[in-house]
């Protein structure tokens, strides 16, 4: 007989994360959310790294996820320091290893930071299996690097897994480009090719005085 899988169900099982008590609403509805593909419009200081490494937790032994970013050296700076908190905080029993940029849970999952400065890089990734993708700061992107890696390197990587992709980035100056046509602009209801969620830094219970930071900024 045939079986019907709730997908929602399914994805909630499949990658469990340890720490999502720490998550406010916005990244809670954004985790819940089972769309295969989906996106994150956030500026800084909004928890999108956090959210980035609950979603990539969980996966079962040999299974790999990858964190891509602009290099591989921003996609370290970006999130040694989230695992690394995590990892203390919650006792996880992360192996955190530079040499090869990669986090490993104790059950054998890895995690693999990457970065895609260009064509080369991208390419790759071809062929390899994951689990789930997330693609950081996607807004600073060559408009045709990001199209590239996405629809012609990344989205095969994902079929024999089922697994999914979250592309994460701030909103462009102006409304064009690759992630614009995925993101749209949920701010003012023009709706993108993906599902998109998205918050500001006023958002995050986390940030202690946040007038002063953005006076900081600006």
């Amino acid at each position: 007989f045939p079986v019907t899988i709730n997908r929602e169900d399914a994805i909630m099982e499949y990658a469990p994360s340890p720490v999502t008590g720490g998550l406010f609403s916005q990244q809670v509805m954004c985790y819940n959310d089972s769309s295969r593909y989906k996106c994150v419009l956030a500026g800084r200081q909004s928890g999108k790294s956090h959210l980035s490494a609950d979603c990539l937790f969980g996966g079962q032994p040999h299974e790999v996820s990858l964190y891509c970013a602009r290099t591989i050296e921003k996609a370290w700076d970006i999130m040694f320091s989230v695992f690394h908190e995590m990892n203390l905080t919650y006792d996880l029993g992360l192996k955190i290893t530079k040499s090869s940029s990669t986090i490993t849970e104790p059950n054998g999952h890895t995690i693999k930071l990457y970065g895609i400065k260009d064509m080369a890089a991208a390419e790759s990734l071809r062929g390899q299996r994951f689990r789930r993708i997330v693609i950081d700061e996607a807004g600073t992107f060559h408009d045709d690097l990001l199209r590239y890696t996405i629809q012609n390197v990344l989205q095969p990587t994902l079929l024999k897994s089922s697994g999914d992709m979250m592309v994460m980035g701030t909103p462009g100056i102006e409304p064009e480009g690759y992630f614009y046509e995925l993101t749209g602009d949920p701010y003012s209801g023009v709706m993108g090719h993906w599902p998109t969620h998205h918050w500001t830094i006023w958002d995050n219970p986390h940030i202690p005085n946040k007038k002063q930071f953005i006076n900081f900024i600006s």
